[in-house]
Formats: C-alpha cells, sequence, structure tokens
C-alpha cells in the first residue's frame, strides 16, 4: 500500500528527503506491475492462421513454433537436444509398403524378397508354392540415434529395427514381429555393437525396391569391436572383431547346419579411401571354422572390394557401384550362398571339415533423368563350389538381375516400379528362372 505522509509532519529537511524517495520508489514499483498486466490481458489467445482450403498458412520469418520455444534445437540437422542433458536426438525411418506379383516362376517360401536360391528348379527336388500377389509393408522401419562430442571424439548410439521378423501372419492382423537391425556404440575411433560387417560398404549397395537385393554382394549384420584409424586426404584403415558363426554342411543331412565350436573371431582387415570422384574400399577376412568334435578345423582367408564410382560426365548425380568377394570358407558373407549353401562340408569319408571356394559380385548404374526421377539397373552372381559326394540339388550358384524406375514428387517420398529376374543353379546343372515386378511406396521421415 503506497505510504502518504504531509510535508507538516516531518521535523526535518532530512526526514522529508526521504519520505519522498520511498513513495517514488513505491510508485515506480506499482507502475511496473500495472504494465505487466497490462501486457499479459492484451495478448488473446488465437487459432492458427488458415490459407485457402484450410491449410495452415506459412508461419512468418518471426514466428515461433511451440518446438521452436521448448525444445532446444540439436547440433546437427534433424536432431534435437535431450531436455536436461547435452544428448542430441534423432528419430528416423521410414514407412514402405510394396506390391509383388510373381509373372513367371515359383519360389521356396520366399514371398516378401527376391532370394534367388530359392527359385525352384526345373527337375529338382525343391517343390515351391503357386504364383501369386503379395501386399506387405514389412520393410517399414524405426531407429533412434543419440550422440554429443566429447575429448575422445564424437560419441554415438543407436538402435534401429525393421518388421521382417518371423511371426505374424495374413489372415487377420498381419502382426508381424519388431526385428533388431543395429544396436552399437561409438565413441571417436572405437565401435562396439551389432552393426554392418567392417565387410560391408553399405555406400555401395544397389538402390532397389527389392528388399533381398543383389545375389552375389557381402551381406551380414552382426556383433563386433571394430577400430578405425582416419589418416588425412579421406583414407582410414580399420580392424574389427566380429562374431563367428559358421554354416557347415552335413551330408547325412540335407541342409546346412551351425557349428557349435567356434571358439575363435572371424577378424577383419580394411582399407578405404573417400573422395570427391566417389568410394573404394579393400578388405581381408580371416575364419576359423570347426566342423565339430573329432572332426577337425580349417582356416578360411578371403577378400572383397566395394566401390561407389561418381560420373558426372553421365548425370550430375549418376553413380556406378560395384563389389567383388572371393574366398574359401566365407559362403556366410556371401548373401544368396549363406541361404542356399554353407562355409563347409563334412566329408562323409574321412569325417573331416572340407571348406568350400565361393564368390560373388555385382556392378550397378545409377542414373537420374530429373532431380526427382531416377533409375538402377543391376546385375549380379554368385558361385560356391560342390563336391561330387553332395546332392545333385545342392545349390550351385545363381544370376540376379534388376531393373527400376523411381520418382519423388517429394524428397521425403519415393514411388517406384522394378523388374526383377533371377536364376538358380543346381549342381548337376538344373536351371530355374523367376520373373518378378514390385511396386513400391516409401515415406521416410
Amino acid at each position: 500500500m503506497l505510504t502518504v505522509a504531509s510535508p507538516a509532519a516531518a521535523t526535518t529537511q532530512e526526514e522529508l528527503v526521504r519520505l519522498l524517495k520511498a513513495q517514488a520508489a513505491e510508485l515506480k514499483a506499482l507502475r511496473g506491475e500495472v504494465e505487466a498486466l497490462k501486457r499479459a490481458r492484451s495478448v488473446p489467445v488465437q487459432a492458427p492462421a488458415t490459407a485457402k482450403g484450410g491449410r495452415p498458412a506459412p508461419a512468418h520469418a518471426d514466428d515461433k513454433s511451440l518446438a521452436e520455444r521448448f525444445v532446444e534445437k540439436g547440433r546437427k540437422p534433424r536432431t534435437f537436444r535431450v531436455p536436461g542433458t547435452d544428448i542430441d536426438a534423432r528419430i528416423y525411418g521410414f514407412a514402405k509398403a510394396d506390391f509383388i506379383s510373381r509373372v513367371n516362376g515359383q519360389t521356396s517360401g520366399a514371398e516378401d524378397l527376391f532370394a534367388t536360391n530359392a527359385i525352384v528348379v526345373k527337375g529338382g527336388a525343391l517343390r515351391g508354392t503357386d504364383a501369386r500377389n503379395r501386399v506387405h509393408a514389412r520393410e517399414s522401419r524405426l531407429g533412434f540415434e543419440f550422440g554429443r562430442p566429447t575429448s575422445y571424439g564424437d560419441f554415438k548410439a543407436v538402435i534401429e529395427a525393421d518388421f521382417f521378423g518371423a511371426g505374424g501372419n495374413q489372415i487377420l492382423s498381419n502382426s508381424d514381429t519388431y526385428r533388431l537391425r543395429h544396436a552399437y556404440g561409438e565413441i571417436g575411433p572405437v565401435l562396439a555393437g551389432q552393426f554392418w560387417s567392417t565387410v560391408m560398404d553399405p555406400n555401395a549397395i544397389p538402390n532397389t525396391l527389392d528388399f533381398q537385393g543383389s545375389a552375389g554382394y557381402t551381406f551380414i549384420r552382426q556383433a563386433q569391436f571394430r577400430y578405425t584409424h582416419k589418416f588425412e586426404g579421406g583414407h582410414s584403415l580399420a580392424f574389427a572383431v566380429e562374431n563367428p558363426e559358421s554354416r557347415v554342411l552335413n551330408i547325412g543331412a540335407t541342409t546346412a547346419v551351425s557349428a557349435r565350436d567356434n571358439n575363435i573371431p572371424d577378424f577383419v582387415l580394411r582399407g578405404r579411401t573417400e573422395q570427391a570422384w566417389g568410394t573404394l574400399q579393400a578388405a581381408l577376412l580371416v575364419r576359423n571354422i570347426s566342423g565339430g568334435t573329432g572332426r577337425g578345423f580349417e582356416t578360411a582367408v578371403g577378400g572383397s572390394v566395394h566401390g561407389r564410382i561418381n560420373v558426372p560426365f553421365l548425370g550430375p548425380k549418376d553413380n556406378i557401384v560395384f563389389q567383388g568377394i572371393y574366398g574359401r570358407g566365407i559362403g556366410r558373407y556371401i548373401q544368396d550362398v549363406a541361404g542356399g549353401s554353407a562355409d563347409a562340408v563334412i566329408n562323409p569319408a574321412t569325417g573331416r571339415v572340407e571348406l568350400l571356394t565361393s564368390y560373388g559380385g555385382y556392378i550397378g548404374f545409377q542414373h537420374f533423368w530429373l532431380d526427382n526421377l531416377r533409375s538402377t539397373i543391376l546385375f549380379s552372381a554368385t558361385n560356391v563350389e560342390t563336391r561330387a559326394f553332395q546332392p545333385n540339388a545342392s545349390y550351385r550358384g545363381a544370376y540376379y538381375s534388376a531393373a527400376n524406375l523411381i520418382w519423388s514428387p517429394v524428397p521425403e517420398v519415393d514411388l517406384g516400379m522394378e523388374v526383377q529376374w533371377g536364376q538358380r543353379i543346381n549342381r548337376d546343372g538344373n536351371r530355374g528362372e523367376a520373373l518378378r515386378v514390385q511396386s513400391s511406396a516409401k515415406y521416410t521421415f
């Protein structure tokens, strides 16, 4: 309450001056409170402005959204700061719908992807399902990434999964299982967890609509410990210790079985360069393959080369991707061989484990007709050694090719169509072919 004092009440001039100063201070404080109340009452609650058609009108540059007021932006694009920490977070992924039509040929079990090792071979023992159309969204993906800079280098942790796991049914709910893809941490030069094998180069994977992709390319995700040393000029050298699971074919049975005596991990040494013209890497793989108790073990060695080369003389964003891999006892690292054959066999005459030589590769070309219209053409082949004591219907190799056209009306949306052809070859030379057409709609966030 404002203090009131008359000059007559003041006994001295000093006391009068003191009282006047106190009144002035109280008046100033009251004036500030009144102005604050006026400002609070003068800001009405307004609905978002709308343009024609009921859509929100574009915001002015000086307008701030709720996210900008209450969520702090991260250091990198599309990230935000986790409240109460200095860690940046990103949520990413996509929703993808695939419409697949088998035009010719049959596959045994594989419907949602094109596995050439599952093609039914004429005259062979494999029996497939009837040709059919299939619509699914199992490739849809969801991932979370967290990170921040540290004195040891950038810290990053990633969890990513899709819906290509086992389970689910098409009768009622199509409830496909959420399946782990990546789960790893990285700080500076050290990576630990499940990620693409160090032998692989994800940057050189052809852009296909088919989830399976090339028959002969190096493809595996697994747990590992990796150290990468970066040199000047875009060069790096990496060494990794990775999960040693192997596949050994027991001729007494007709399918590959997992060996249980993998007590030595797989070792990978990789050299890589990243330049304005593209990327190139070479890797050396060393493994120990055991056939089980009393069946011995063998040292498996393989090598691979991956590359992505920009070809601006054909188009500003055009590129060529390629890969080749060769070795003994490395079948698990080649996509089609891993599902159709094995790393080694048990010789029924000697009871000892014997490594199988396998190789594979692909070459693909991506051309941009327009900034938002592109095509990829691809050819791939793979082969695995077979022994005389193996059944005639044993998988020996495959060919795979694909061509597509993908339109992106906006950067977050891909609408495409792809033609896929594949051929499986058995040990006895019998072959089976399949032709598919796939249409896809992908919405990335």
